[in-house]
């Protein structure tokens, strides 16, 4: 399994059916689909649907709930 990704099916290509992927695959806090939302270190109970299905969203300044945790290029 990706060490990335440690549940199950967490991994995008599992789940994400838009033309787009959203700046959080590139991020390091990015855990994936987990209890059906996507989560990361940032947003735990789900990432808000405003980064998560926004091309231009970069989630790269603060943002409410976000627990002072912004994008982080993940270096894998």
């Amino acid at each position: 399994m990706n060490k990335r990704f440690q549940v199950p099916y967490s991994d995008p290509r599992w789940w994400w059916i838009n033309d787009f992927s959203p700046i959080c695959f590139d991020c390091t806090h990015f855990h994936g689909m987990v209890q059906q939302k996507p989560r990361c270190d940032a947003f735990p109970d789900g990432i808000p649907k405003e980064i998560i299905l926004s091309a231009e969203q970069k989630h790269d300044m603060p943002y409410p709930g976000d627990h002072g945790i912004q994008f982080e290029k993940c270096k894998m």
